[in-house]
């Protein structure tokens, strides 16, 4: 991956990740707690896989794939997933609240996840189904 595929939110304020914007593939650092990523809109236009790294919050409601680890103690980094087609890695100090056909995959044990009518799995093992 090059650098050209990185993004930074240093700021508060919302950064809407489209394939338009930042191609197929890309990963955003969010560097302020009150930052957050934006995946929403025109299926066709999400991401296919989006890392996301650091504090803050990510909001996916398009069909995508997004790899999330948290910075810091407490959920550094929040996810909220919902729908089918959406589908969360969460890695250390990441929390997701999934719902609605979202499927989250656990892979650190410093990392939570709930779901009402969602796919939880914790390292390939599913322990929750609605």
């Amino acid at each position: 991956m090059s650098l050209r595929n990185m993004y930074e939110v240093k700021k508060p304020g919302l950064f809407h990740a489209s394939r338009r914007k930042c191609g197929e593939n890309f990963v955003v650092l969010l560097q302020d707690r009150e930052a957050g990523v934006l995946v929403s809109g025109d299926p066709s236009d999400a991401p296919d896989v989006l890392t996301v790294v650091g504090w803050g919050k990510v909001y996916v409601l398009s069909p995508c794939t997004v790899k999330a680890y948290g910075n810091g103690h407490n959920g550094g980094l929040v996810v909220f997933a919902e729908g089918p087609g959406v589908r969360v890695e969460a890695n250390d100090g990441t929390v997701v609240y999934a719902k609605d056909g979202a499927e989250v995959l656990v892979k650190s044990p410093r990392a939570r996840a709930f779901g009402i009518n969602a796919r939880l799995s914790v390292l390939g093992e599913e322990v929750h189904e609605e």
